[in-house]
């Protein structure tokens, strides 16, 4: 079987996510392509996955990039390559109009290439600053576009069965899911955020451009149930879904035959950790309110706040006694050393949808603490894996906090169980998407 995952956009939370299911893929014996931007970051990708950069952009394209119609038909017109065995084609469509771009090219396995684009994007001021992303700019329906597809014969008579897997949100995506519609090429569509985060500019956007994926895909996959009952509530056939949890971990492939050996060498200390960008819908100021009212409660706590933001924007004055910030982008090996010796992981968000974090604490054996945003309690069993506790109350978080912080042998008895939950789901989930991609080549 073919499986070709699209992700046009940078976004490195995507393209975790992204790879997991490639390399996965790819080692259960399948012939892997990813279709992506220049800027993708390769080391989380086995070599084995076969990679097409057709565009270099830097959004998800809801912001002046979206206008980009040149990288669009690029985008599409690769995609629409790759799942008719034609790349050739592509590369001699497209040479003339890229001959100023860097001229090397990105080749995967089976000897594929075709020419990657220039990695200049100073002309491009993308600040959303500058540009109104309301849905009155945009009109997010094909109507507009030709989806013609003369100049591709898309036979696929010496090709495998082949699906597309758009893994990741962009402006584009809707073009390109129409031309494989008119190609009747099928593809499953991962929809991440049916709510838009608290404050995002281009929230209303995003509802109108989640509607419209949920048209033009032939299949959807979510990642919470409740995400699934809003799907059919709206009208969506149920056999037209699939739902698995988010399960994939935080490292590059380089990693995959080490990480289980660094699981298990795991340490309880009374630290809680707080781990990703500091946004505010992420609840940081919840978070550090109720480790202010901690006091003497729990013994020499610690809590770390580690990932990239802007604290200052989110908690004003000195911060309370025992809290660690280490505001830079987290590397592998720091991150590793930060679930393997935490107690716990907290994630006491406001506005969130789900989080690949909390199976990725239970793989280190830690258990989590989480406010029922989105799906976020359907990964807690609270109690069992965990405490589900209540969200945007800082008195409720910090007596949990005190309590689990006090009581290491619990931390290691609940986070066993975390792994258990895991181990199960992630064995569950391989044969799922094995079963949705099967049902969907052609």
């Amino acid at each position: 079987m073919r499986i070709v995952y699209v992700l046009l956009s940078p976004t490195f939370g995507m393209h975790q996510y992204t790879a997991d299911l490639a390399n996965r893929m790819a080692q259960a014996g399948h012939e892997v392509h990813l279709v992506t931007t220049a800027g993708y970051p390769a080391h989380r990708y086995l070599p084995a996955i076969a990679v097409h950069t057709p565009i270099c952009s830097r959004t998800t394209g809801f912001s002046v990039e979206g206008l980009d119609m040149a990288s669009l038909r690029r985008a599409a017109a690769t995609v629409l390559a790759v799942v008719s065995c034609q790349l050739s084609a592509v590369g001699r469509q497209e040479s003339g109009a890229r001959e100023q771009g860097a001229g090397g090219r990105e080749q995967g396995s089976g000897g594929i290439s075709i020419p990657t684009p220039s990695h200049s994007t100073d002309n491009y001021p993308l600040t959303t600053e500058n540009y109104p992303l309301t849905t009155e700019n945009y009109s997010l329906t094909t109507e507009n576009y030709s989806l013609t597809t003369d100049n591709y014969s898309l036979t696929t008579d010496n090709c495998l069965p082949t699906t597309v897997h758009f893994t990741g949100p962009h402006l584009w995506n809707l073009y390109v899911l129409a031309r494989l519609r008119r190609a009747s090429a099928s593809a499953v569509h991962t929809l991440h955020d049916l709510d838009p985060h608290p404050g995002t500019i281009y929230g209303p956007l995003l509802r109108v451009w989640n509607r419209q994926v949920e048209r033009l895909a032939d299949h959807l996959l979510v990642h919470g149930a409740v995400y699934r009952d809003r799907l059919q509530a709206a009208g969506v056939s149920a056999k037209r879904i699939t739902c698995t949890p988010l399960l994939h971990l935080f490292l590059g492939h380089t990693w995959l035959g080490q990480v289980e050996h660094l699981a298990q060498e795991a340490t309880y200390e009374p630290t809680a950790l707080f781990f990703g960008r500091l946004e505010r819908y992420k609840g940081v100021d919840h978070l550090l309110t109720a480790w202010a009212m901690m006091g003497h409660r729990a013994r020499a706590p610690r809590l770390i706040l580690a990932g990239p933001g802007d604290l200052s924007r989110l908690w004003a004055g000195p911060l309370p006694a025992g809290v660690e910030v280490r505001n830079h982008l987290i590397g592998d090996d720091e991150a590793l050393q930060l679930f393997q010796r935490c107690g716990l992981l907290v994630l006491p968000y406001l506005g969130a949808t789900q989080s690949a974090l909390i199976p990725a604490a239970y793989f280190f054996r830690k258990p989590v603490i989480a406010a029922p945003s989105g799906a976020l309690d359907e990964y807690v069993e609270d109690g069992e894996t965990g405490w589900v506790v209540e969200p945007e109350h800082p008195p409720s978080l910090a007596r949990c906090l005190a309590e689990a912080l006090t009581d290491l042998p619990r931390l290691a008895r609940l986070g066993s169980a975390g792994r258990a939950w895991y181990d199960a789901r992630r064995t569950a989930e391989e044969a799922i998407l094995h079963r949705m991609y099967a049902a969907l080549a052609r």
